[in-house]
């Protein structure tokens, strides 16, 4: 009896879990953002929380857990129950922080999450204040070479930390890096005149741009982008540089294939719509849909690629 007892047991938990399943989702789901209100990554994520919530028919909740360069809302994702009810929003940092904080990363990329899709992607943009004499890319590094010069630049994460040495070393610009913990601060800092210049997304720079206070010089796009045209692409000066970053949204390991087949599929469907096609490119992105197995893959050749980056060029963790 006790066998016969044990079996139906497991027979009806896995009816249960089923119906569950089935029914999923019936509850709020929570999008973690690893950044601060008011940066890229914020925007683009609270725009594709509000359009799965439509999609989905259940409130996608936006809670910023910024930190550690992005390890406190990406290691929240990691460790929250597989059930469909939380998922992140990443950028190339789940990758390079494996190897930028290999002593005490507290996540694997690879082990740990689940892959839903790949959502958009986005150059970055060297900017400086309105008030300062640069006007042109050229200019900014002429004067980082003067003697006393001593610039600073900041950005706020571990991809914008790598993309701004990348853009330090190809121009030959002679800054030194502040870290900030959200886009916000530092292209506010470099506004009030605190550093020299900034290399981060235009969403973040925007609202500065807007009011005056900030002039960009240059996208790092292959080349200029059609929402911007009156930009210069950094390589028309610099040849070949190009640098693009991503942003993609991850399940915590363990999650039903049906959930992230489903997110999968809604995700698709509203990232190859016209309305969020022109919304991500006023915003300086672009819809860059690539579904689960082949958002894995870009996980897997950055963390190879940008580990063999940070190794070649000696970045440590800190910066």
């Amino acid at each position: 009896m006790t066998r016969i007892a044990a079996t139906l047991a497991a027979f009806a938990f896995a009816a249960v879990s089923h119906q569950a399943l089935a029914a999923w989702p019936d509850k709020p789901i929570r999008l973690v953002i690893p950044f601060p209100p008011g940066g890229g990554t914020d925007v683009v994520g609270r725009l594709i929380g509000q359009k799965m919530s439509e999609e989905l028919g259940v409130t996608v909740v936006i809670d910023n857990r910024p930190g550690a360069d992005t390890q406190i809302g990406t290691a929240l994702v990691a460790k929250a129950a597989p059930d469909g009810y939380t998922i992140g929003m990443v950028t190339p940092s789940l990758a390079i922080n494996k190897t930028l904080y290999a002593a005490t990363a507290q996540y694997d990329p690879i082990k740990d999450f689940a892959p839903v899709s790949l959502v958009a992607a986005t150059p970055f943009y060297l900017a400086v204040a309105t008030q300062a004499p640069y006007k042109t890319a050229s200019d900014l590094v002429d004067a980082s070479r003067k003697p006393g010069a001593n610039f600073t630049y900041g950005t706020a994460s571990s991809i914008g930390y790598l993309s701004g040495e990348q853009t330090r070393a190809a121009l030959k610009l002679d800054a030194r890096h502040i870290p900030y913990k959200g886009s916000a601060a530092s292209v506010t800092a470099v506004a009030a005149g605190e550093l020299t210049y900034t290399i981060d997304t235009i969403l973040a720079m925007r609202p500065l741009v807007d009011a005056g206070k900030l002039r960009i010089l240059g996208t790092s796009a292959p080349q200029r982008v059609n929402a911007f045209p009156e930009i210069p692409a950094l390589g028309e000066t610099w040849k070949g540089f190009s640098i693009v970053s991503w942003w993609g949204i991850v399940a915590p390991a363990g999650t039903p294939a049906a959930a992230v087949s489903r997110m999968d599929k809604a995700l698709a469907k509203i990232l190859t719509t016209a309305e969020m096609r022109q919304k991500l490119e006023a915003l300086g992105a672009v819809a860059n849909y690539a579904d689960s197995e082949k958002f894995s893959a870009v996980i897997r050749h950055d963390l190879d690629s940008y580990g063999d980056t940070i190794k070649s060029v000696g970045l440590e963790p800190g910066h």
